[in-house]
């Protein structure tokens, strides 16, 4: 009677031992499937982003690429349709070449200023705004400033424009237009204080030594000293004499790291320019390094 009781229990065990395995590899195989088939999804919908990021990014630079070569190319076509010599010769090839800017049934007699006797030079066109229509259409505002007969005159000029087949069109018409002057009272407030950096106060010593130092840097900078270098990390101007420079703000803005705010003048033949200036420098043994200007 023990011995029967003894297999039977020993039986058991080793039934629970079993099923229990069983169960364990059975529970890690369903895991892992899920695990697996849960990767799967997260990797294809990665890589699709990735996709769909990678078109939005060359659809924006192909739209900026092409709003870039409209304003180019309809200020060249300003350009030539505001510029005018009365001879025959002349005015044959002026109409020929703005007929290649022109869309299907549009002539180029049908344009603004297509005729006159007195010679006209283009002394400016800038353009005020840009939009961009349905179907890659633009509609772009220059104000075009010109010389005729001794007199000067500006006009706002509304341009249709299309971009077919990287092919700029004028679509119509160039429209005169009124552009308002800003003649109304200022409405934002400069403050000096706004453009400062926070800061630790600066001892007095030290900051004689910063303007010792910058004295000598703004030489450099304006006349692009070969020197330059080794003070700083920026490009000289290369033009011009350096007269004076002012210092509005300089604080500490971490160790031996000093932020600096003012202006600086220089002299360009017989004209003499005053620029803001904001700089960064770094303590360097016993000199200073310009980190950033501007």
């Amino acid at each position: 009677m023990n011995t029967r009781e003894i297999r039977y229990e020993r039986r058991t065990v080793a039934n629970f031992l079993t099923f229990f395995f069983f169960s364990l590899f059975f529970g890690m195989a369903i895991l892992l499937l899920i695990v697996n088939s849960r990767l799967g999804y997260l990797t294809k919908a990665t890589s699709q982003e990735a996709i769909d990021t990678q078109a939005i990014s060359q659809t924006i630079q192909e739209e900026n690429t092409q709003l870039d070569r409209v304003k180019y190319e309809s200020q060249s076509f300003l350009l030539l349709l505001f510029s005018y010599r009365p001879e025959e010769q002349a005015r044959r090839e002026r109409e020929q070449r703005l007929q290649t800017y022109l869309g299907k049934n549009l002539s180029a007699g049908n344009l603004l200023l297509h005729s006159g006797k007195a010679e006209r030079e283009v002394m400016d066109i800038v353009l005020v705004e840009a939009e961009k229509g349905s179907e890659d259409t633009y509609e772009l505002l220059y104000r075009v400033t010109y010389e005729e007969n001794g007199h000067t005159v500006t006009l706002g000029i509304k341009l249709m424009s299309a971009f077919i087949g990287d092919k700029f069109q004028v679509i119509n018409v160039p429209s005169i237009m009124h552009i308002q002057e800003n003649k109304g009272e200022a409405t934002a407030v400069y403050r000096a204080k706004d453009y400062h950096t926070a800061g630790e106060v600066v001892p007095e010593e030290e900051r004689k030594q910063i303007a010792a130092f910058l004295e000598r840097f703004f030489d450099m900078y304006v006349s692009n000293d070969e020197r330059l270098s080794l003070v700083s990390a920026v490009e000289g101007l290369g033009t011009g004499e350096f007269n004076q420079f002012t210092i509005e703000n300089l604080v500490q803005i971490d160790e031996d790291t000093y932020a600096i705010q003012g202006t600086y003048t220089f002299q360009i033949e017989n004209s003499q320019l005053t620029s803001f200036f904001d700089s960064q420098i770094k303590k360097n043994k016993e000199s200073y390094f310009v980190e950033a200007f501007n």
